[in-house]
């Protein structure tokens, strides 16, 4: 199987590692579409609700210096690029925030099915 780069609706490239995480994800939960076409779409919408749920996490972690910092670089027009490079650096243990943000979304997603 050939595993081609995936981006999401707004063309931004779904990391590798993430996407496997979804595709496994689905897995977990019993979604195994047989349509290539129905599997990316997924795949898509899951990848913008984990991106919005880890953005949430790592907001919250903020100062309120930092806070400050991020709505003056977000209302400024920053491309997400920075943004979530400057969030990455604001935040204390960020990648913890992330793993910790990927595995509550995947509690709530799967109990969502329950």
């Amino acid at each position: 199987m050939t595993v081609t780069a995936m981006t999401d609706e707004n063309g931004v490239l779904i990391p590798d590692d993430v996407r496997l995480y979804l595709e496994r994800l689905l897995i977990e939960a019993g979604i195994q579409p047989t349509n290539a076409e129905l599997r990316t779409s997924m795949i898509t919408e899951l990848f913008g609700r984990v991106q919005h749920q880890i953005f949430l996490d790592l907001l919250a972690k903020l100062s309120d210096e930092r806070l400050a910092e991020f709505e003056q670089l977000a209302t400024s027009g920053a491309p997400e690029s920075q943004i979530s490079l400057f969030l990455q650096g604001a935040v204390l243990n960020s990648s913890d925030v992330v793993a910790q943000s990927l595995l509550d979304f995947k509690d709530t997603f799967l109990s969502s099915l329950a």
